[in-house]
C-alpha cells in the first residue's frame, strides 16, 4: 500500500491487484455516481470499483467483477480506503465524518444478510 499515491491492494480472483482513485477517477465518480452514492447497491459498487481499477488494472472491469463475484466486504473496504486516501490524504477524514463509514458497513452487512436470506435483490431492484 502506498498512502501517498492512494494505492490500496486487494485480492481479486487469487491475484493481488491495486485500487487507485486519482483525480480523473474521482471526477468520474462524482460525474457518474454523484456526491452521495450508495455502495450497498452492487451495481454502484461494481462501477465504483471499476473506476478505481481503471488506471493500474484496466482489465478488471465491472463485467469481470460481476462474472467472478469476489467477496463483497473486502472489495468494499479496499475501495473505501483507496477513495478516502485519494480524497483526504493519509490523515483520513475529519473525526465527525469517520463515523458514517462504520454505519455504512453495517448497512451493507445487513443488506447482504437480507439478500442471502432471499428477502431482497443484491442489485436493489
Amino acid at each position: 500500500m502506498n498512502p501517498f499515491r492512494a494505492m490500496v491492494p486487494v485480492d481479486i480472483d487469487g491475484a493481488r491487484v491495486v485500487l487507485r482513485y486519482d483525480w480523473e477517477a474521482i471526477a468520474q465518480v462524482q460525474t457518474e455516481l454523484g456526491d452521495e452514492f450508495d455502495l450497498q447497491q452492487l451495481q454502484t459498487l461494481e462501477r465504483f470499483a471499476e473506476l478505481g481499477f481503471a488506471r493500474l488494472n484496466p482489465e478488471i472491469t465491472g463485467e469481470y467483477l460481476r462474472n467472478i463475484s469476489p467477496p463483497v466486504l473486502p472489495l468494499l473496504k479496499a475501495c473505501q480506503e483507496a477513495y478516502s486516501l485519494a480524497y483526504f490524504g493519509s490523515t483520513g477524514p475529519p473525526a465527525e465524518e469517520a463515523e458514517p463509514s462504520k454505519k455504512k458497513l453495517r448497512q451493507v452487512y445487513e443488506r447482504l444478510c437480507s439478500w442471502a436470506a432471499g428477502r431482497v435483490s443484491p442489485y436493489g431492484t
